[in-house]
């Protein structure tokens, strides 16, 4: 009988027990692999020595569905801003001895998987060069999620270590979470024959189909009124200032009223909530923080339609949840969205920080989603969403990689 293949997964982005939704998709990728991979996992922490909240690292813990993989969580020192030409260095430093010993133990790894360009994966690609005469060196597999490659490709000293790292005899390939990622690689130099866009996919038993006003009612939502949601990081590249902004304008003098949610946190809460509270939206408008996938699923569910309002994206995996939930998507059209979404009944597609276009497009797809029948629409219209999909790809890819 074969042995099942080992796989090691390497990046910062993994959750733990104080972070669940940090890196949660690829936890996700892992947990549709583990049926045909031993799987391990490296989970590295940034650490700013001297600067809290850093100076006094923190003891992490996965969370209990990841003790499976037994993470080692491994504070890495990171210099921001001004650090591209070391960064890649100290993750290098810090994983150096920790492959070493796995490659020279009874059971090596057989492919890596790293998530996270820069300095993640550059810095893992060093610790194989290194290690490139030893007899057990897997190849590797990365992952290009989507800030590094739209912000990391316009820094010159970045843009040529990932496209080094990428071009590297010990690099497979790179799983990118869309086809636009992998353009703008290819168009950066790195070779298409190591690309293969793959999206995330949805998780089936939370993201699914149900009655709108059941939902509402488990939420103490308004039973009435259009209700539109937002999911992200409250930060600027996520624009959710101009987001408050047109929905007001939108719904300023709507009856019944309409209300927004916003899901996630960041540097902006406050200045957001200073906003509601100059455009007198505080009836209107709620900051929910965090939530668990679970309760993400119930209040898109619960939603009329989604609300995107992004400088630039990757391809959000809010929009195939979205879709798996029957609801429509307003979004900038930036990154990967217009693979997509390209027109109703799936969503509308603006330019960045035009309001009056946004505003249109909220009116209009709140009236649209009244349409009983939009969300068999929706249905018909979009693509496979599966995990079980997205994860059959994964595991070609990696059984690829095999030695």
């Amino acid at each position: 009988m074969m042995a099942m293949p080992r796989l090691l997964f390497v990046s910062n982005l993994f959750p733990d027990a104080q972070k669940p939704v940090w890196g949660l998709d690829n936890a996700n990728v892992l947990h549709g692999l583990s049926a045909d991979w031993g799987i391990s996992v490296i989970a590295l922490r940034p650490t700013l020595r001297g600067c809290a909240p850093f100076s006094a690292r923190p003891s992490y813990q996965p969370r209990r569905e990841d003790e499976r993989f037994a993470p080692r969580f491994v504070p890495v020192p990171y210099i921001p801003k001004m650090g591209s030409r070391w960064n890649h260095r100290l993750v290098a430093r810090r994983l150096q001895p920790l492959i070493e010993q796995l490659l020279a133990g009874p059971t090596p790894p057989d492919v890596l998987l790293c998530s996270w360009l820069y300095p993640d994966a550059v810095g893992l690609v060093r610790v194989l060069r290194d290690c490139r005469h030893a007899t057990t060196t897997p190849k590797a597999v990365l992952i290009a999620q989507g800030s590094d490659v739209h912000q990391y490709l316009k820094n010159p000293i970045r843009r040529k270590l990932i496209l080094d790292a990428i071009a590297s005899p010990e690099v497979h390939g790179v799983i990118t979470r869309s086809r636009n990622l992998a353009d703008r690689l290819s168009a950066a130099g790195a070779a298409p024959a190591k690309l293969c866009p793959i999206y995330n996919g949805v998780q089936a038993p939370f993201f699914r189909r149900t009655a709108k006003p059941e939902a509402r009612q488990s939420l103490s939502l308004p039973d009435s009124g259009p209700i539109c949601l937002f999911v992200g990081n409250l930060l600027p590249v996520k624009n959710p200032l101009f987001l408050v902004d047109a929905f007001h304008e939108a719904f300023a003098n709507s009856d019944p009223p309409a209300t927004l949610l916003l899901i996630g946190t960041g540097p902006l809460r406050s200045a957001i909530e200073r906003r509601i509270r100059q455009v007198r939206l505080t009836d209107r408008v709620r900051l929910l923080g965090t939530q668990p996938p679970e309760k993400v699923a119930l209040y898109l569910r619960a939603c009329d339609l989604l609300c995107l309002s992004s400088w630039n994206e990757g391809f959000p995996n809010v929009i195939l949840e979205a879709m798996a939930s029957g609801r429509p998507v307003v979004s900038t059209d930036v990154g990967g969205i217009r693979e997509l979404i390209q027109q109703p009944p799936l969503g509308t597609l603006v330019p960045p920080d035009d309001k009056s276009a946004y505003v249109e497009a909220l009116r209009s797809t709140a009236r649209m989603a009244q349409d009983p029948m939009l969300e068999e629409h929706i249905q018909q219209a979009a693509p496979d969403l599966s995990q079980e999909t997205a994860h059959q790809q994964y595991h070609r890819h990696l059984k690829a990689a095999l030695r």
